[in-house]
């Protein structure tokens, strides 16, 4: 094309979607997160200036379409794929708590959110928020019907920030869940213990190995994976806060199950650095602390890493990481190109971790929990009482039970 057809293209683009700004500040839209060209034109929107910035901006955002010409709609094709598998995650969730009492460790903010992420789903993604907007008013007798997700179906950094968004709230608060219910990690101490077990060779959980694998085994089982049960059950002690087998005794009706020290809460915490220099900005109530201003920590990290690690020296030089880190370590100092290709580099590493379903490995552990006591109720009752187990939401206090039993029947062996 001409430099005049580029630039009538370029102008029909951009009149095209400057209605959408228009409205996230007349109807006051709370989006689920922003970027800076959305920002930007909705302010354009509202005081009429069109500062140097702006124009720099704008032509960001059309340089974007230019690029995705012919796939302009697959932006939105992932997030409305992840939307769905989002919101298939959530209602299997929901479905779960309604077959057991609502847990006192587990506080309704955590449900609200968890709410909150399914209800941006289904306004931004499922349906659209700014058609349905205009049905209710006067626009839509204006003119042809409005394009659903005009915004966007138009917009591909927009979506791939509400996606980033809606991940990273997936991550935190399936995290939250798991360390509250404690199931997961229990299970792993109980998955560990029979992969001990000669008779038992052939067990394989890719689920939990990857889990472990997130966080770590010296979080998960408190240093090294223990041998026996004997261990098992005494680190599982310390992870837990459960302070003595005592609470465990057929003389302990009359006491809490689960009585805790309030030592050692063995919380999970995020394990994507890189993605967390992003979380304050765009996710509300993450990330506090970070900020890209703390990529320089980062670097540190993994410079440290990298002097530690032992590897062949022709893998280092072949190594993109591994320049920028040793280029970092010897000067302090990168150029704006390195670390930007470090940046997208890293969170592609990140993006399968941050995707972790937290909440389908609690519903897995759940089933097979109570699969285990249905199986093996007459043995627990033998044991520790009728009331070895209050209400349901004790149910992963299972494995503290089955450990105990395991140590003492491998004293009687001996």
């Amino acid at each position: 094309m001409s430099l005049g057809q580029k630039f009538n293209e370029d102008k029909i683009i951009l009149l095209s979607i400057l209605p959408e700004f228009c409205m996230i500040d007349t109807f006051k839209i709370q989006m689920p997160t922003e970027d800076a060209i959305t920002r930007g034109l909705t302010e354009f929107a509202k005081t009429k200036r069109a500062t140097l910035w702006l124009c720099f901006v704008s032509q960001i955002f059309l340089d974007v379409d230019h690029i995705m010409r012919q796939t302009t709609l697959g932006a939105f094709g992932d997030l409305r794929m992840s939307g769905l598998r989002i919101q298939k995650t959530i209602d299997d969730y929901l479905q779960l708590s309604k077959t057991h009492p609502q847990p006192k460790f587990w506080p309704k903010e955590g449900d609200e959110e968890i709410r909150n992420i399914s209800s941006d789903v289904e306004s931004w993604i499922t349906r659209d928020l700014f058609l349905d907007i205009r049905v209710l008013s006067i626009l839509d007798r204006i003119g042809s019907p409005p394009e659903k997700h005009a915004l966007l179906s138009q917009h591909s950094i927009l979506c791939g920030l509400i996606l980033f968004n809606l991940n990273l709230r997936m991550q935190f608060v399936g995290q939250k869940l798991i360390t509250q219910w404690y199931d997961v990690q229990q299970l792993a101490f109980l998955h560990n213990l029979v992969l001990n077990s000669p008779m038992h060779e052939d067990v394989r959980w890719p689920d939990m190995d990857t889990f472990i694998k997130i966080h770590g085994e010296s979080h998960i089982f408190i240093g090294s994976r223990p041998k026996n049960a004997n261990e098992s059950l005494n680190w599982l002690e310390l992870a837990t806060g459960i302070s003595s087998a005592a609470n465990f005794a057929r003389d302990s009706r009359s006491k809490r199950f689960h009585k805790s020290d309030g030592k050692n809460p063995r919380l999970l915490k995020p394990t994507t650095a890189v993605a967390n220099l992003f979380s304050a900005r765009y996710v509300d109530g993450l990330g506090e602390d970070s900020g890209i201003v703390n990529i320089d920590r980062i670097l540190d990290e993994l410079s440290q890493k990298s002097k530690i690690e032992s590897s062949s020296k022709s893998l280092q030089r072949a190594n993109p990481e591994h320049i920028i880190t040793r280029k970092w370590s010897n000067t302090h100092n990168i150029d704006t190109l390195h670390l930007l290709a470090f940046l997208k580099t890293k969170l592609f590493e990140e993006e399968p971790i941050i995707l972790y379903n937290y909440f389908g490995m609690h519903k897995r552990s759940v089933e097979l929990l109570r699969l285990i006591r249905d199986k093996e109720h007459q043995k627990f009752v033998q044991y520790f009482t009728s009331a070895y187990m209050p209400d349901e939401s004790f149910i992963s206090n299972i494995v503290i039970l089955i450990l105990h039993v395991a140590r003492g029947s491998a004293q009687n062996a001996r």
